[in-house]
């Protein structure tokens, strides 16, 4: 049984857990980069001089200039992106004007994003925060979602490392699991709530810096499961983590320790 499992599209394994999933904003680490698809010091006007300013701007501006190198383009499309910049412009220094504006795009032509939003991660190697791109896949009961990091030329897949975890280990008795003996494997989603992506969830604060994955097994009672990752670099590693696998309708958590 894996934290948390891969989806085979159509078909849903009746072994997929459901996934609260909350992706955990790290405001206060480090500092926020920001970037656009454009020089900034070059930045003239007051729309372009606000989304320089402008961290969240600045990382959708980015995100649609690396999608508009990378999809086919007609000639249509070129014209619809000339007049939606004068339509931008026309936000002139309106920070929630700008957003919006440039979160409709994104869903359209070429750029296709669909629901998508941006969220803050904080890097434990580079010491940073800097926004990533989330997606999701709606499924009968399930989302997989999937986060890609933006930089100045391409989006690049952030990686999951899953543990696994064997489901005929009872955890009525124990106190603590050695998650260095849980087989990992790397993913590039997960399956989860897309409607918990910023919020905690159940009885769980919100914890800066941190992605957590809750998973509520499915026929399984009061069973469920978290996994704590940190990003380091291109991937989501697990620190921590916590398991019920124990059928007695109470909340009763082991702890998983990893090095």
């Amino acid at each position: 049984m894996s934290f948390p499992g891969k989806v085979n599209p159509p078909m849903l394994r009746s072994s997929i857990r459901l996934l609260g999933f909350a992706l955990l904003l790290s405001v206060g680490f480090g500092s926020v980069s920001t970037a656009a698809s454009y020089d900034c010091n070059k930045a003239t006007t007051e729309t372009e001089i606000a989304i320089c300013a402008d961290p969240e701007l600045g990382a959708l501006d980015e995100l649609m200039g690396i999608v508009w190198r990378i999809e086919t383009r007609t000639t249509l499309d070129i014209l619809t992106q000339k007049k939606w910049l004068n339509e931008r412009d026309e936000c002139t220094s309106n920070i929630k004007c700008l957003t919006d504006v440039y979160v409709e795009r994104l869903k359209k032509k070429p750029f296709d994003l669909g629901d998508f939003e941006l969220i803050q991660l904080y890097d434990v190697i580079s010491k940073s925060t800097k926004f990533y791109l989330i997606k999701a896949v709606y499924y009968a009961y399930n989302s997989e979602i999937f986060i890609d990091a933006i930089s100045s030329s391409r989006l690049s897949p952030v990686k999951w490392v899953n543990p696994q975890f064997d489901e005929e280990l009872i955890t009525c008795d124990l106190q603590i699991i050695n998650g260095n003996t849980m087989p990992l494997f790397e993913e590039t989603s997960a399956v989860g709530w897309t409607d918990l992506i910023d919020q905690g969830y159940a009885d769980k604060e919100v914890i800066t810096g941190e992605v957590s994955v809750f998973t509520k097994w499915v026929g399984h009672g009061d069973q469920s499961q978290e996994i704590i990752y940190h990003l380091m670099g291109d991937k989501l590693v697990p620190i921590s983590g916590k398991v019920d696998n124990c059928s007695d309708q109470q909340k009763k958590y082991v702890r998983i320790i990893f090095d």
